[in-house]
């Protein structure tokens, strides 16, 4: 019976969007016969997609000048302590769009593209090949009740998924034991000082290679306290993986 009730509801949507095609979450053009998309061609290609000019430590751009040793310009005047980042591409209005629309408007199906998308982004990154764990960046509980759901989770199943990890996947290992504030809008101290202390790992982590999952990295300061956690718990090195940047 659910297939059925599976097959109603995808025809259904296909009925509801010929009558009322969606728009372009960026521009609100029409995707009339785009369908599953949900943005233009004219935006997807405005995306700022990372490539092989990022910081080899921290995944922002930073050209060829950029070394593994020395970090970026970005980076290097920080104490970061995950092993290396990477992240699919910068944070533009196209990317904003996408990440909003999944953190802060309910629409969850957009973790399997934006998750299938940061898999492939590891390609290029010169990251592992096997991690012990897949662990995404948590929320309090709180705010967990609040939004009912938590954006880095979804696209963590994804990326376990898509990475044939599933079995890998941990959830529940980062806790996030303090509510902090929201990082926007604050300063570069405050920033620094706001996730400090504000996480937990459940259980022994002795010896583990972690992939750590997020939706933005903006300085690496909240990543960076994940990792510092996750290495006290014996963790041996964390990948920090992001869709933008």
């Amino acid at each position: 019976m659910i297939p059925v009730l599976s097959f109603l509801g995808n025809a259904c949507d296909t009925l509801l969007h010929s009558v009322y095609p969606p728009g372009c979450l960026v521009c609100d053009k029409s995707l009339f016969g785009c369908s599953p998309a949900v943005i233009c061609d004219a935006c997807y290609d405005r995306i700022d997609f990372i490539g092989a000019g990022a910081c080899r430590f921290c995944g922002a751009s930073a050209g060829k000048f950029a070394t593994l040793d020395k970090g970026c310009a970005r980076c290097s005047p920080h104490s970061l302590e995950f092993t290396r980042a990477a992240a699919v591409c910068e944070y533009g209005a196209e990317s904003r769009a996408l990440v909003h629309e999944l953190k802060f408007f309910g629409n969850q199906s957009l973790a399997k593209p934006m998750g299938r998308m940061m898999s492939q982004r590891l390609d290029d990154a010169e990251f592992p090949e096997a991690y012990d764990l897949v662990v995404p960046v948590p929320l309090h509980g709180k705010r967990l009740r609040e939004r009912g759901y938590n954006q880095s989770s979804l696209l963590a199943r994804e990326v376990a998924r898509e990475l044939g990890l599933k079995s890998f996947l941990r959830e529940n290992t980062l806790q996030r034991v303090r509510d902090t504030r929201p990082q926007a809008g604050l300063s570069m101290y405050h920033r620094a000082k706001n996730p400090v202390g504000a996480f937990a790992v459940k259980g022994n982590l002795q010896g583990a290679v972690v992939l750590l999952v997020d939706d933005v990295i903006t300085t690496g300061i909240t990543v960076s306290e994940c990792a510092k956690t996750l290495r006290g718990a014996g963790a041996r090195r964390v990948y920090v993986l992001a869709f933008s940047r």
